[in-house]
């Protein structure tokens, strides 16, 4: 057979065999042109997407200049409004204290009875608004100088109206236990408003030596009117002048004498729970005596002999 006439065929069943084997028929590779390794990231640093957007670069402006965010003004919050403060209101005594200055010797606390009942219509004012007190009304400090200044008011008076024909408050019947006194509502004695709603409730011995029974005995009227806002000032002012005052207290003949306040209420200055309670009631007049006294007392360890002056029950008055 001529070899021209079979190549074709030859060529066929070469390529039906490569078909058969699967495998590829063998061709030189396009070449590949090599391209430049990409930028990494430092090992140490998150991928920039991933990093926060604090520590990212700040944006950029078509200049190339970093341009910062543009971001809302944010207000700041209003401070809450402070609710406004209770209103503390003080009992008006103004009337009162008026007619102690014009009627009372400022240094003796003695009193002008007469110029009272001259203006008797003005402490009978000033009486009804004591007795009509609604007491929950005011701030509570004001119940104290309320009692006071309503013994005293109510004390002069009781002089009043029995004045000039009696010479000391003693002529008239049981004066401390008329219970027909209003405070507040409440009607009480004289005797009540001391030992039931002052003595026991505020236990204050300056107590003696504010409220006034009418007698030159008695510790000086004072000539203004006990007020909240002053209150411990003035108490301790009245217990002051009293103490210095010979009247009230001395020393004679190596012993102490003193007025019959200390006898009568002794255990207000000495009972545990009681406003500067001491041992003895000349330790708790030490600190308010005179120089002389006041040595004495140191002298006796504060115990010394004690003798208790005769009380005058003379009205106190100019």
């Amino acid at each position: 057979m001529s070899p021209v006439k079979f190549a074709p065929v030859v060529v066929v069943l070469m390529l039906l065999g490569a078909c058969k084997s699967g495998e590829p028929p063998v061709t030189d590779p396009a070449p590949v042109e090599p391209t430049e390794a990409p930028e990494t990231q430092p090992a140490d640093q998150p991928p920039a997407e991933t990093q926060p957007a604090e520590a990212r670069p700040a944006d950029v402006d078509a200049g190339g200049e970093d341009v910062a965010a543009p971001t809302d003004p944010v207000e700041a919050p209003e401070p809450p409004e402070e609710p406004d403060a209770p209103e503390v209101k003080a009992f008006d005594h103004a009337a009162w204290n008026t007619l102690l200055q014009d009627l009372v010797d400022g240094d003796t606390g003695y009193v002008d009875y007469a110029g009272f009942k001259k203006r008797e219509a003005e402490l009978d004012a000033y009486l009804d608004t004591v007795a009509n007190a609604k007491l929950e009304d005011y701030d509570a400090q004001e119940e104290y100088p309320l009692l006071i200044n309503a013994y005293n008011a109510y004390t002069i008076k009781l002089i009043v109206e029995n004045y000039p024909r009696i010479k000391s408050i003693t002529d008239l019947k049981d004066p401390w236990k008329q219970r027909r006194y209003v405070v507040a509502g409440k009607k009480m004695s004289l005797d009540q408003i001391e030992n039931k709603r002052l003595r026991p409730v505020y236990k204050d011995p300056r107590i003696h030596f504010a409220v006034n029974c009418a007698a030159i005995g008695c510790p000086t009227l004072r000539n203004e009117a006990f007020v909240s806002s002053r209150l411990e000032e003035q108490l301790e002012d009245s217990t002051a002048k009293a103490l210095k005052k010979t009247k009230y207290v001395k020393v004679k003949n190596g012993k102490l004498y003193l007025t019959q306040i200390f006898d009568w209420y002794g255990k207000d200055f000495v009972s545990d729970g009681w406003i500067g309670a001491k041992p003895t009631v000349a330790s708790w007049i030490h600190p308010y005596a005179t120089p002389e006294v006041a040595e004495f007392i140191e002298s006796k360890s504060g115990k010394p002999h004690v003798i208790f002056m005769q009380y005058n029950w003379k009205l106190n008055k100019q």
